[in-house]
């Protein structure tokens, strides 16, 4: 039933896509022959041949339905990012484009303009965003309301099997419909509700349960009956999936691979692909610029004061800790005495701390002092949005107490972050640093980025943890 709505589902949205691509058209020659869209004075030219641009809509058709459907235009991920779909139809779009524009070149057809092209796709790519957004929200409301859902069957025990129903029931737009657990000995779980039975009963519930798939997570001391479970499963159809017991350990959104034919499962690799750490690093680069350009006044005049009003160099170069756990200089205006560090070696900065100069407890305070960060954005050590780096020598402290710390460095460093914007900052708790950090890693986007910054204009300037 469930692909059987999915199929359904997957028809009337193409439908509508053709419909959309026919309005398109129709609105794109309205724009190009009775507005002129640059100077916004009507052309008042004569009604033109239309034949050249009619004789080509069922080539377009068929170009549209070929490219959409070996693009993914009808495959809907549970796990895609508002930003990921906007992408991926802005890419489909294009790439539909194009081809027509090729088909049009090598059969002779000059009669349509690239203006008109032009026009088309942007007309094109704006409704198909809007189409691909609604859709999203339609689905998600149908998953909340227990539609387009899998009944599923939770196969293990302890910890795993808790955290497991957890984290996926908490979600309802995922789509898990738990029908129930077994457990190894059949006894109801703490945590997990409506213990259906034992291991053994396997194929007694699936049969009339409506299952289609099973999820099973065995703790590690129960590995050992994976074996006979999945030959319990061999001979039905159900999907399968198995979820190692790794929950004690921390682990960034893995990546699939299959090396001379063995699949490998990378559970702490940076996941970034090549096209999205050049999207990150163009919105560092271009913002970093920008504000370099409108902050320069205030950095000139912090500059000047720090000069006045006290002895040594503006500027003091930090070692920090960043991406892969390359060490660099980080750069941020002088708000202490030179030598500070000298009688009490590196030490965390405190709410109290008496070393500051007067200048420099409000640099400190306003955040301030972090602006020449912005060259280590430009030269590449930083990003504008990332975990905050951290010293060596306390790297080496945190790494020890708190799990997960290190994955901190599979993203560049950030001037600003999600941590940071949640308010811990300065003497603050590191492990919900940590949690934060490790969940704007997992969950990064271009959008969640620009989010971060606003709410950093917001909030993040002055704040009670900054000093």
């Amino acid at each position: 039933m469930l692909r059987r709505f999915g199929h359904y589902f997957a028809i009337g949205v193409f439908v509508i896509d053709m419909a959309w691509l026919m309005m398109a058209w129709g609105l794109s020659l309205e724009l190009r022959f009775y507005t002129s869209v640059f100077s916004g004075i009507g052309s008042g030219e004569p009604t033109p041949d239309l034949e050249p641009y009619l004789k080509v809509l069922v080539p377009l058709g068929i170009i549209f339905a070929a490219v959409g459907i070996n693009t993914g235009f009808y495959r809907t991920s549970r796990r895609w990012t508002l930003d990921r779909e906007i992408w991926h139809t802005v890419r489909g779009c294009l790439l539909i484009v194009f081809v027509f524009g090729t088909f049009l070149y090598m059969a002779g057809n000059h009669g349509i303009s690239r203006l008109f092209l032009g026009l088309f796709f942007t007309t094109l790519t704006i409704g198909m965003c809007v189409l691909r957004i609604s859709r999203s929200i339609l689905l998600d409301i149908l998953r909340s309301k227990g539609f387009y859902t899998r009944k599923t069957l939770l196969v293990g025990d302890g910890d795993p099997a808790r955290l497991v129903y957890e984290k996926l029931s908490a979600n309802e737009n995922l789509g898990f419909d738990f029908v129930g657990l077994l457990t190894e000995s059949g006894n109801r779980h703490d945590t997990v509700p409506n213990t259906l039975g034992s291991y053994s009963d396997l194929e007694i519930i699936l049969a009339g349960r409506g299952v289609s798939q099973v999820l099973i997570t065995l703790p590690a001391e129960q590995n050992h009956l994976l074996d006979s479970i999945l030959d319990k499963l061999d001979s039905l159809i159900v999907d399968v999936r198995v979820v190692p017991d790794l929950f004690k350990h921390k682990i960034l959104q893995n990546t699939n691979s299959v090396v001379e034919g063995i699949p490998m499962v990378s559970l702490n690799e940076s996941y970034l692909s090549s096209r999205s750490l050049i999207m990150k690093r163009l919105l560092d680069v271009c913002v970093g610029f920008a504000a370099v350009i409108l902050l320069s006044p205030i950095m000139a005049a912090v500059a000047v004061i720090i000069k006045c009003t006290s002895s040594g160099p503006v500027l003091y170069r930090q070692l920090r800790m960043g991406l892969d756990g390359q060490v660099f200089s980080m750069l941020k205006f002088r708000t202490m005495p030179v030598n500070a560090e000298a009688d009490t070696g590196e030490v965390w900065a405190t709410d109290h701390d008496s070393r500051p100069t007067k200048f420099g407890a409000l640099l400190r305070k306003s955040s301030l002092d972090e602006l020449p960060q912005l060259f280590n954005v430009i030269m590449g050590h930083m990003s504008l949005v990332g975990p905050r780096p951290e010293r060596p020598v306390f790297v080496e402290e945190f790494r020890k107490k708190y799990p997960g710390y290190v994955l901190r460095h599979k993203m560049k460093a950030g001037i600003t972050g999600w941590a940071q914007v949640n308010g811990w900052r300065g003497n603050t708790s590191i492990e919900k640093r940590v949690e934060h950090d490790l969940y704007y890693i997992d969950n990064w986007s271009i959008l969640f980025d620009l989010r971060i910054l606003l709410l950093t204009l917001r909030y993040g300037f002055i704040h009670p943890n900054a000093y």
